[in-house]
């Protein structure tokens, strides 16, 4: 993964999930990716952090403060296939 790619995953640290969790998700992340036929980008580590949140019970994830910032991201990043 690229410095980009770390910044990214530095972003999911805010949320209240541990490292093993944030892991996880960027695992679950990677896999989207890798199905789409592209590199990691934030919207995969969006919806990887939101498969992770699921899977711990909580219903309401925080997506409107966190996919502006993800969102934001992903427009500056050219999209990019494998």
């Amino acid at each position: 993964m690229g410095r980009g790619g770390q910044n990214h995953v530095q972003r999911l640290s805010v949320l209240p999930l541990t490292g093993g969790s944030i892991r996880a998700a960027s695992v679950s992340a990677a896999y989207l990716a890798a199905a789409q036929g592209e590199l990691l980008g934030p919207a995969h580590l969006l919806r990887g952090v939101q498969q992770e949140w699921s899977k711990q019970g909580r219903l309401s994830f925080p997506t409107t403060e966190f996919e502006e910032s993800f969102t934001e991201a992903a427009h500056d990043e050219p999209d990019k296939r494998i």
